[in-house]
């Protein structure tokens, strides 16, 4: 494993978390936030992201997590996992790790949209 610490969580009050984080955690010098324009990404697809991405950066095992827990997977409808892993998928490739994340300051949004159109 690298030198590289990692901390990996999800919030309601991202300004509030960044500063408590600041506060009890400095080794971090880069941030991702996660972010949705609209109610379409919910606490519980939070979860889900933070759950599968602390899951995915212990096996690919490249940093030393900080989380003091591994929270389970929330129990999501099949559809919006999928879309959630599929979003993560893309980030990753996005980004270039391919292994589990972003490694630069970046302010994403899922790229699935519903369809508004009742065709």
């Amino acid at each position: 494993m690298g030198d590289t610490r990692c901390y990996i969580g999800e919030a309601d009050v991202v300004a509030d978390r960044l500063r408590y984080q600041q506060r009890d955690k400095d080794f971090w010098d880069r941030v991702v936030v996660i972010t949705s324009k609209d109610t379409n990404l919910t606490k519980s697809h939070s979860r889900y992201l933070e759950s599968r991405l602390i899951s995915l950066a212990t096996q690919a095992g490249r940093v030393a997590l900080e989380n003091g827990t591994a929270p389970p997977v929330p129990a999501l409808p099949e559809a919006d996992a999928s879309d959630m892993d599929c979003w993560r998928a893309r980030s990753s490739s996005r980004r270039g790790t391919g292994s589990g994340g972003p490694t630069a300051p970046s302010r994403l949004t899922p790229p699935i949209e519903p369809n508004t159109n009742d065709s």
